[in-house]
């Protein structure tokens, strides 16, 4: 019969504990408590993997207590796409969230200069999940939307002249998408 791993120390625990409560103060301020929970929950498994059932367990408590709503939140570069889409023009993720923050909806956040969080007004358009790089061992917040900000969106761009129309590939063009030259008469 194989050995369990053994906990560590109720010492180790809290000196881990104080110092990963401190990083989350610290990198994710004012943002839900779930969110943090889990944040520290697989820190302290990432710290402390003999703990990794202990905190499977309490990540799935949290996350049961608070769902998500059932409908399909967006990145930005889905609002960019379906924009595009409804304004026939180009509109990039980066303009997305340069409007987003010219509507009062997100601001960057206090220490990650590439991370946004939600203002008081922008709760009621989108929500800040917790999300782990599937590609390396970043793990952080990230701001998802729901579907009704399209509308202050698209009238936000409408009003905003100064985005350049362009087809795909980045240029400007007359031919239509997928088609023949339109001819003028």
């Amino acid at each position: 019969m194989a050995a369990k791993e053994q906990l560590p120390s109720v010492e180790e625990l809290k000196h881990s504990v104080a110092s990963i409560n401190f990083l989350a103060d610290y990198l994710f301020g004012e943002v839900d408590s779930a969110i943090k929970q889990q944040f520290k929950a697989n820190a302290l498994a990432q710290q402390h993997p003999e703990t990794t059932a202990i905190v499977k367990l309490a990540t799935d408590l949290i996350a049961q207590s608070h769902p998500l709503p059932p409908e399909e939140l967006l990145t930005v570069t889905q609002l960019a796409t379906k924009l595009s889409e409804i304004l026939s023009k180009k509109i990039s993720a980066k303009q997305v969230n340069s409007a987003l923050q010219e509507l009062g909806f997100q601001e960057t956040h206090p220490n990650q200069s590439r991370s946004w969080q939600l203002t008081e007004a922008g709760t009621a358009y989108g929500l800040v999940l917790a999300t782990t790089s599937k590609t390396n061992s970043w793990s952080g917040t990230r701001v998802k939307w729901f579907e009704k900000v399209i509308s202050p969106l698209t009238e936000y761009f409408s009003d905003h002249t100064d985005v350049p129309s362009s087809a795909p590939n980045g240029r400007n063009s007359r031919k239509p998408i997928g088609g023949a030259p339109q001819l003028l008469s």
